[in-house]
């Protein structure tokens, strides 16, 4: 390790700056608690005592709570021991300690915050194949320290002794363009926005009905015809609401992915993004799981995807676990995939398809059971929601029939790929060795018409091919057992 600018082998310490951090979320802990006790106080016209005392008690019992936050500091210490394991101890009565092998680690993650940009620090959370939490996070150690950590669990067989070295020396590089960025912004859900800006904004009405005396709710339902006739009002009001939704988009995806890099190495993939909060991370190409893209309509004519990398650990259900990259061309993806398996190359000619019997089943065992619902509910309120059951069954059929017809199927010795999609496109690849389970499901129906669904599970998420022939289902049952047993 003495080629490091850093030696990491011994016990380390995070920046003094994570003290400061520390005492800052405790100042931010108690924001939220201060503001009642305060407006509780001078609302009763409490004396001066009454306030210093209340106050000072709030204080100390957060000192008292939160005093873990600055004993860290003091008691964490990291390092790298002979056999390439990451070792973090902390704790003062109870002394934790938590050793991670170099192999079992799929992610290193830093962040760079404002202070944390002052100081030329990085927060880093190391993520590991036995677990989907966040196993170690340290919030402010110096670049010297994350470039050797970085090199010895991660990128030891790279030969380098830094990221930034590696990157600048050899590696595929693709950066987003303002052009792109700027499309990204515009093929945004703002529909999504749209509705979270008018809850948000219907929710304040109410919020500050005590201070103005007005029941928003009761407001509104008292003056619905009136604002029922005022259809510039409304028109006026969904304009500005759609206009915050869009600008809000427009800032979150800037801030998001601003000077956003993806720099594809020999065994790792770097990412560099963000405006406000810098963010890098690292990921091992054998603890990828599973590859997916999707592109919604407006992005597909614009030629551009959300790309979601799931490796080994990683919970699917948790946004903030999951890598999203933007792919402002599609050499970007297969580069990725190129260096994740080289052999995921799929002749475009020869696919399965789900047999259309899927269509007709799905609307039976479930869009028509909605449709009966929405009817009864019409007839017992309103005769006119009638309307909105033929909507929604017309709607279903739409998508079943459209989402049996794009399905695709690609299969090779080293891998599968599925194409589907409805209003947009989706695409998942996954090697057979990634495969730890799978299983064949029939219903009754699927038996009499010698169908089957499947579904092939891994460490990242599951894949489930639907209504497939039983011969079919049988051939990629075996295979994928075969693949399993040959990897091991």
């Amino acid at each position: 390790m003495s080629h490091l600018k850093t030696d990491v082998s011994t016990p380390q310490k995070q920046s003094a700056i994570a003290l400061l951090m520390a005492l800052l979320k405790f100042f931010k802990d108690m924001w939220g608690f201060f503001i009642p006790v305060l407006i509780g106080i001078f609302n009763s016209k409490a004396n001066f005592n009454k306030i210093l005392f209340t106050i000072g008690g709030t204080t100390l019992a957060f000192l008292l709570l939160r005093l873990n936050l600055v004993l860290s500091y003091f008691t964490t210490k990291f390092f790298v021991n002979e056999q390439l394991e990451f070792v973090y101890i902390t704790g003062l009565f109870q002394r934790k300690k938590i050793i991670i092998a170099a192999h079992n680690i799929q992610s290193i993650q830093a962040q760079q915050h404002l202070l944390n940009r002052i100081s030329n620090t990085y927060k880093i959370v190391i993520e590991s194949a036995g677990s989907s939490a966040k196993e170690v996070e340290l919030f402010a150690i110096h670049k010297n320290q994350l470039d050797a950590l970085q090199y010895l669990l991660i990128d030891n067989n790279e030969e380098t002794s830094s990221v930034n070295e590696l990157v600048n020396a050899d590696s595929e590089d693709y950066t987003m363009s303002l052009s792109s960025l700027l499309k990204l912004c515009i093929s945004e859900n703002h529909l999504q926005s749209f509705l979270i800006i008018v809850a948000f904004l219907y929710g304040k009405l109410n919020d500050v009905k005590d201070f103005i005396a007005v029941d928003a709710t009761s407001w509104l339902d008292k003056n619905l015809t009136f604002i029922a006739s005022g259809v510039g009002l409304i028109i006026s009001f969904v304009m500005f609401c759609l206009l915050v939704a869009v600008g809000y988009s427009f800032v979150r995806i800037f801030i998001n992915y601003y000077d956003f890099k993806i720099s594809i190495l020999k065994n790792n993939v770097v990412l560099n993004w963000g405006l406000i909060n810098t963010k890098r991370k690292v990921i091992s190409y054998n603890k990828i799981q599973t590859i997916e893209w999707s592109s919604n309509f407006i992005r597909q004519l614009l030629k551009l995807a959300i790309c979601k990398i799931v490796a080994l650990g990683d919970d699917i259900t948790k946004k903030d676990a999951q890598i999203t990259l933007p792919i402002t061309q599609s050499d970007h993806i297969n580069a990725i995939i190129q260096k994740f398996n080289p052999n995921l190359v799929f002749t475009e000619q020869y696919y399965l398809k789900i047999q259309k019997d899927y269509i007709f089943r799905s609307i039976l065992l479930y869009g028509l059971p909605v449709f009966f619902i929405i009817t009864i509910v019409a007839l017992c309120t309103n005769k006119l929601f009638i309307l909105l059951a033929f909507v929604w069954l017309l709607y279903y059929a739409c998508t079943t029939f459209f989402f049996q017809k794009n399905y695709k199927l690609y299969i090779n010795d080293y891998g599968l790929k599925v194409y589907k999609g409805v209003w947009g496109v989706q695409q998942q690849v996954i090697t057979w060795e990634n495969i730890q389970n799978l299983s064949i499901k029939t219903s009754p129906y699927q038996r009499k018409h010698s169908l089957s669904s499947i579904c092939l599970l891994n460490a990242g998420q599951a894949i489930v091919i639907p209504y497939i022939t039983n011969s079919q289902a049988m051939h990629i049952a075996n295979f994928a057992l075969y693949k399993i047993e040959i990897a091991k």
